[in-house]
């Protein structure tokens, strides 16, 4: 009996970690883009969300995706590539079950082209005299919100044999779980925990301290490619996670022009504070850029 309920919460633990970042991860980059709204652009989301913020919507796409009229939309979550290449090509990349065009890149360049015109052409006025988002609008932004969050999750442009590190059990300060889960929830549960007391909002605005002070030259970088209706700027964003999946993730080992030939992450791999403190970082940074970049997306297609 012990045995079979161990292997019940090691499979729960591995069917938990599969959603993108968790909520905490994708709750962030939605507050950190709201507070970079322009006024007109924020006034448009809270009509669209029917006076949500985007923080309240995050993780819709993860809440209903299980369902069976949403199931379509399980692959649009991430954009798996190729092993040990650690860049994202659209033509190569994108597809699932032999079905082309089903990845996180194509679902963001599709529903802000969406967004954009229904905001251009399909607004209308209600009796009085309030604007009324168009039809399709309110699941178009949702999605929108959740994926900038997916793309900017490393492991969600990870190796497609391992399905983004899905199937690799490693053992993390001890406890059993997925690589793919470590990244979702581990880090970012570990770093709230014993740098900020479990006081989340005082993380969230370590982080947007940093974008105001150490990263504030990053950002301009960060939002050059500010049109997310153009499948090179969104492919850009995925190559980058693609990058950091091999260089952090899977810990790769570059040798000549070989960017991944070998990786020190594999099944039974046990890691722990230099893992943790090498990676902490850049779950941080890719959370503050998803961020930066949703806003600067709504910012550019809702204007």
């Amino acid at each position: 009996m012990g045995h079979q309920t161990g292997l019940i919460f090691l499979t729960l633990a591995i069917i938990a970690s599969a959603h993108a970042w968790g909520p905490i991860g994708h709750q962030t980059v939605a507050q950190i883009a709201q507070m970079h709204l322009t006024p007109q652009v924020a006034a448009t989301v809270n009509q669209i969300l029917d006076g949500l913020a985007l923080r309240d919507v995050a993780i819709w796409a993860d809440q209903v995706r299980d369902l069976p009229q949403w199931a379509w939309s399980f692959p649009l979550h991430f954009a798996d590539t190729m092993d040990q290449k650690c860049d994202f090509v659209f033509d190569r990349d994108c597809h699932y079950e032999g079905e082309k065009g089903m990845c996180v890149v194509n679902a963001i360049k599709n529903y802000t082209s969406q967004l954009q015109a229904n905001h251009k052409s399909n607004i209308h006025f209600n009796a009085s005299g309030h604007s009324v988002a168009a039809a399709g609008s309110d699941v178009a932004l949702k999605f929108v919100t959740h994926f900038v969050g997916d793309i900017h999750q490393p492991l969600h442009c990870g190796f497609l044999s391992d399905e983004g590190g899905n199937l690799v059990v490693i053992e993390f300060f001890n406890q059993t779980n997925r690589l793919h889960g470590i990244w979702d929830y581990n880090m970012i549960e570990r770093v709230i925990e014993q740098s900020y007391n479990n006081a989340t909002q005082e993380w969230v605005q370590h982080l947007v301290t940093m974008i105001q002070t150490r990263w504030a030259d990053d950002v301009a970088v960060w939002t050059k490619c500010n049109d997310p209706t153009s499948l090179d700027c969104v492919a850009a964003i995925a190559s980058e996670s693609a990058g950091y999946a091999c260089t952090n993730a899977y810990l790769c080992h570059p040798e000549n022009t070989l960017p991944c030939p070998s990786q020190g992450v594999h099944n039974g791999t046990h890691l722990d504070d230099s893992y943790y403190s090498l990676n902490i970082p850049v779950v941080e940074r890719r959370i503050a850029m998803g961020g930066m970049r949703l806003a600067a997306f709504l910012n550019k297609v809702l204007a």
